[in-house]
């Protein structure tokens, strides 16, 4: 049976939102996408990756940006990012399969909604990552019961016509044995990512924008990227700090030959509108500055430094193994953007994460002797990305001085919200839980305290990282991060969903709601 694609151009839609609607019997998956998917007749794609703008380059690549999928051999196969960015959404109900881009679009396609009272989303999401290959079939509950929404992180999930599933982990690069290994690894990674957003086969082609701070690792990817032509990037101003450009990364992008364009930390605090909700997916490590960009990201490759603390931090003991587990992981880096990134229509690529399956081998180049002058000592010592700065000119003094989280919102404080935001949140869960039977809400709340004093009393103290170790992916209790979450705020994932599910409602080719 020859498998196809059939696309259905939605204009509504976020402009890099798809989901496709796989049916038992048939060689046809329905593709729902919007304006800036590219599509083909045997793969379509919102992705950048180290290949041919082709379907064969698409399953070889060892670094995915985006997503995208591929119809060949009896299968549709959906490609998730080779990081932490953009995972695969899937929602099986009885003779169909839906995948997306989007867990929103995903339920809102399968006519599912998440379920109101179910406090532990964010610890259900970051315990599937921790898990790495090992976790790739994790889950997320419904309010249906029995009807679940697959979360897949890394690999490339396969489905044949009869509706069966399998997955494939993606290709390895060569294990780097040397600095200039590695070097070559990572120059090459990039090289190859900047081609394939500009392949002149594209419809939408895609130019870098570097993301840049002092920090050491935005700073060694920005020059990764200004060697491949980037000559744009944006820094953050911290207007409520005592020194508000103490993060900038201003003087760095002259000296990298770009243009920076300086935002506020706190503008989305300005606004009218609950934009908060475009980040809400995750409570921890939430990045509602972007929101200041949302009209300048359409069709960019937006470089940043995530997963550097992981891939080029001075570990004995990597903490995430070739398998990418990473069982004391605290929180899920670089996807509470995702609803903003689909609408935008941009593309995050983290060079760090070139290679990082080879962790245990980059953390022994991190300690060998060549690397030594690029090792300034103290606990923020970083010498790979200090070497990839300075031998691009960068000053030594003018990054990896101090270890400054510039960005991030942790949706857990009143303060992280935008006024607007809260108002809209708490209005959403007063409203939610009213119309819950009181027994089931007080029960929730007493679930969720026993939670916490369950998880004080095991990882407190010394125990913590080896019990943590022992079960990355299941119970909550064990696997729950250190951030402790109130329960007023519990209940993000769900906010999110009933703020942005009318983006995804639309009527389809066949006249029924999608």
């Amino acid at each position: 049976m020859t498998l196809r694609f059939k696309y259905v151009l939605v204009d509504t839609l976020p402009q890099l939102a798809w989901c496709a609607v796989v049916r038992a019997g048939s060689n046809v998956a329905t593709i729902f996408h919007g304006k800036s998917v590219e599509t083909a007749p045997d793969f379509f794609a919102e992705a950048a990756w180290n290949g041919g703008f082709t379907p064969s380059g698409l399953r070889a690549a060892t670094v995915v940006c985006g997503t995208g999928a591929t119809c060949d051999n009896g299968y549709f196969t959906f490609h998730a990012r080779t990081d932490s960015h953009s995972p695969l959404f899937r929602l099986r109900k009885p003779g169909v399969t839906y995948v997306s881009n989007s867990a929103i679009f995903a339920l809102t396609a399968a006519g599912e909604k998440p379920s109101p009272l179910h406090p532990f989303y964010y610890h259900n999401l970051i315990g599937i990552y921790r898990g790495g290959f090992r976790g790739v079939n994790g889950h997320l509950p419904t309010a249906s019961h029995g009807v679940t929404v697959g979360v897949h992180f890394y690999v490339a999930l396969r489905i044949g016509s009869d509706l069966v599933e399998s997955f494939e982990i993606p290709a390895c690069d060569e294990e780097p044995q040397t600095w200039s290994d590695y070097r070559g690894l990572l120059d090459r990674g990039v090289q190859d990512i900047a081609a394939n957003a500009c392949n002149e086969s594209r419809r939408l082609p895609y130019r870098m924008l570097a993301q840049i701070s002092r920090g050491y690792d935005s700073t060694a990817s920005a020059a990764l990227a200004a060697a491949v032509g980037c000559r744009e990037s944006v820094t953050i101003h911290d207007s409520r700090a005592d020194t508000p450009g103490r993060d900038s990364g201003e003087e760095i992008s002259r000296i990298l030959g770009m243009d920076c364009r300086v935002i506020d930390r706190w503008d989305y605090m300005r606004r009218n509108d609950p934009v908060d909700a475009e980040f809400a997916f995750i409570t921890i490590g939430a990045i509602p500055v972007w929101s200041s960009l949302e009209n300048n990201l359409a069709g960019r490759i937006m470089v940043t430094g995530t997963q550097g603390d992981v891939v080029w931090g001075q570990h004995r003991k990597p903490p995430v193994s070739p398998e990418l587990e990473r069982p004391r992981e605290a929180k899920i880096v670089g996807i509470s953007e995702l609803e903003f990134r689909l609408r935008a229509g941009f593309i995050p690529f983290a060079p760090a994460t070139i290679g990082m399956r080879h962790s245990r081998a980059i953390a022994a180049i991190s300690r060998s002797p060549e690397m030594q002058p690029w090792s300034v000592g103290g606990q923020y010592d970083r010498p790979i990305p200090r070497r990839i700065a300075e031998e691009s000119q960068v000053p030594r003094t003018s990054f990896g001085m101090t270890k400054i989280v510039g960005g991030c919102a942790h949706f857990k404080r009143p303060g992280d919200f935008s006024p607007a935001g809260l108002r809209a949140y708490d209005e959403f869960r007063k409203s939610s839980h009213s119309a819950q039977p009181t027994g089931r809400v007080l029960a929730t709340r007493l679930l969720c305290a026993g939670e916490q004093a369950a998880w004080y009393c095991l990882h407190e103290g010394r125990f913590r990282s080896s019990i943590a170790s022992r079960f990355p992916w299941q119970p909550v209790v064990l696997t729950r991060p250190r951030h402790t979450i109130p329960w007023r705020f519990r209940f993000l994932f769900q906010w999110s969903f009933e703020s942005l599910a009318a983006r995804y409602n639309f009527v389809n080719d066949e006249g029924s709601n999608t």
